[in-house]
């Protein structure tokens, strides 16, 4: 009895110390470790849960791999992926071709190879995504895609809820406190993984807003062809002042006056010299009459000679002849001056030269005058009825001009109002087709600003998240100073080197954070830009009251000033890094898209940087998978 009573006492007070103790030891440990011991399981849960969105994420990307190797082009927040899977009938149908043909051949091979990839994406052993039946008809692989496709669209709502659920586990370990002692300044991974967390959020909220955008493209494309239309009509609308035809029109009407007149003016003319010419033709045909009866006068008193019988007959024959004559000479000169005129107060100059000499003005006449004769009244006619018949030719030419123009601006004048009807339509199309673009655009600019957001706490997380591993290195150090000979010769410099490496890639992570929003940034420029250039089509073109293209510019200057400089501090991040890291490829690579962002955004010149970094990331890797889109990428920046 005595025997057991020992034992029986020891049984039960060593589970009482034992408990004491476990109740007891929090107590005896440091408040650090208590709050690092209990915030690790939240942290690694948080872990957990980024790792199953990762996993998740990789498996969807190898999906719509699979789905774009099948001709198939479908995109992460792609809406229409029934109608787009329609459009690849064509694609099934060769594959249904290929698989006829006993399964000969590069296609079908293709779908080999497809068929793999939608496994390896998403299928398992029990059921994969495309089975072997899949091939024996067209119809089945688009099942298949149809089922890679929903599969897509619960991932992507199963993904929010595990990043939230991952934010809400990572936050319970950063809220442990013990005293003054809080999870957020001693545990050395939990802001570090709060700012993976919310940089994956980030990246979602930014495809969203992507997505967003791309919905604005057609609304986009609609107004840029309304603005096109609206100014084409405006051109319409303003033929008639633009074209001057009213101008043109007075200008021929005050023409055909003119002509009108100058030729009421030509006829007056001819009229007078057809008069004038009648007068002297009438003188001439007289004094022609006089000449001829002289001449028959002279030509009797040559047949019958003088009278010699009669005492008087030599001077009667004389005297007769004389008066004959000189009547003849006198009417054949007034016909000739009437026919081809003649100089009056003229004389022979003093040579006396009848041949050689001069015509002068007589003597006390200043000037010699000029009688015209109907010679030179017929070539004044000719030659004013030359002036009227050009007046006419003009005047039927400047008649058929205005008809022409009054029958062009009777046409300018209908399609004006028929533009200006249209116009009105146009405009009202205008004024929707902007509302609807303009809803797109600021349902992207609130997705990218919920991203910028989450990028900025997420760099403020890595801030913190450095802080606290610059602390630990700053500890690590002084630990192994003050270490005794033996313990430095355990393990020297393990945890110093070891809290190094973690405070660069905590570094890395931040210049990450920070190259994210610095993209963000970037992007709300592009949106904000582009948009500034539709609201101020819209405003100029269509005279949408709702378009504000400062709104947009303000925006488009302020994202564009921060993504500069977010990506410098991006750039001098990864510089820092790097050492700590000892010089890791990824961070070459990471500084050049952070170069080549800067290029996008400041100057070209930063290209060669970005080439110069790719180049040392991809320097032996050539063949690694990882490093393979860094090539390609290099080759098209070296070809550019």
């Amino acid at each position: 009895m005595n025997r057991i009573t020992p034992l029986l006492l020891s049984a039960g007070i060593v589970p009482l110390v034992c408990g004491a103790l476990y109740v007891v030891s929090p107590i005896l440990r440091s408040a650090e470790a208590v709050v690092v011991t209990e915030a690790d399981a939240h942290v690694e849960r948080a872990r957990r849960l980024l790792s199953a969105y990762r996993s998740e994420n990789e498996r969807l990307s190898e999906l719509l791999d699979g789905l774009k190797h099948a001709g198939v082009e479908v995109s992460p927040e792609g809406e229409t992926i029934e109608r787009l899977l329609e459009q690849q009938r064509a694609v099934f149908e060769s594959a249904d071709e290929a698989v006829r043909n006993r399964g000969r051949g590069p296609e079908a091979q293709k779908f080999r190879e497809v068929e793999e990839r939608y496994k390896s994406a998403g299928g398992t052993d029990d059921r994969p995504l495309l089975d072997n039946s899949a091939f024996g008809g067209g119809p089945r692989i688009r099942q298949a895609a149809l089922e890679g496709v929903r599969f897509r669209d619960g991932h992507l709502r199963a993904g929010e809820s595990l990043l939230a659920d991952a934010l809400s586990e990572i936050r319970e370990a950063i809220n442990v406190s013990r005293g003054e002692t809080k999870g957020s300044t001693v545990h050395p991974e939990a802001q570090r993984v709060e700012g993976l967390i919310l940089a994956a959020q980030a990246e979602r909220a930014r495809r969203e807003g992507q997505r967003q955008w791309d919905r604005a493209g057609t609304p986009r494309d609609l107004v840029v062809a309304l603005a096109t239309e609206a100014r084409r009509l405006d051109t319409e609308t303003r033929l008639i002042a633009e074209s001057e035809i009213d101008a043109r029109l007075s200008d021929l009407n005050e023409a055909a006056a003119a002509l009108t007149a100058g030729i009421a003016e030509a006829k007056s003319r001819v009229e007078t010299l057809d008069a004038t010419i009648a007068g002297l033709r009438s003188q001439i045909d007289e004094w022609n009459e006089k000449a001829a009866a002289s001449r028959q006068t002279l030509d009797r008193l040559d047949q019958e000679g003088a009278d010699l019988l009669d005492r008087g007959g030599t001077d009667s024959f004389v005297n007769g002849y004389a008066g004959a004559s000189g009547a003849y000479r006198e009417a054949l000169k007034a016909a000739q001056e009437l026919e081809f005129g003649t100089l009056t107060d003229a004389r022979i100059d003093d040579s006396g030269d009848l041949v050689r000499g001069r015509f002068v003005p007589a003597d006390g006449v200043e000037a010699i005058g000029v009688r015209r004769g109907a010679v030179d009244y017929m070539d004044d006619r000719a030659a004013a009825a030359l002036d009227l018949q050009g007046l006419e030719e003009a005047l039927a030419d400047v008649t058929a001009r205005v008809g022409e123009l009054t029958t062009l601006r009777g046409e300018y004048e209908r399609r004006a109002d028929d533009a200006r009807r249209k116009r009105d339509e146009v405009v009202n199309a205008g004024a929707a087709a902007f509302e609807a673009y303009a809803q797109s655009a600021n349902q992207a600019e609130t997705a990218m600003a919920d991203a910028m957001t989450k990028a900025r706490q997420s760099v403020t997380s890595f801030k913190s998240a450095k802080t606290v591993a610059e602390s630990g290195r700053r500890g690590a150090g002084e630990r192994v100073s003050e270490a005794t000979p033996e313990q430095k010769e355990r393990s020297p410099f393990n945890a110093r080197s070891e809290a190094g490496w973690r405070t660069g890639q905590v570094a890395n992570e931040y210049g990450q954070a920070r190259l994210l929003f610095g993209r963000i940034e970037y992007e709300r420029s592009v949106v904000a830009a582009a948009a500034f250039e539709i609201a101020t089509l819209a405003k100029s073109e269509l005279g949408v009251a709702a378009a504000d293209p400062d709104a947009f510019a303000v925006r488009r200057d302020e994202s564009r000033s921060a993504a500069l400089e977010a990506v410098r501090d991006a750039i001098g991040e990864f510089e820092r890094s790097s050492r700590d890291l000892n010089g890791n490829w990824t961070v070459a690579a990471q500084a050049a898209d952070a170069h080549y962002l800067m290029g996008l955004l400041e100057s070209p010149t930063h290209v060669r940087s970005a080439i110069e970094n790719y180049q040392a990331a991809v320097n032996t890797r050539e063949s690694e998978p990882y490093v393979r889109p860094l090539v390609e990428r290099l080759a098209v920046l070296r070809s550019r």
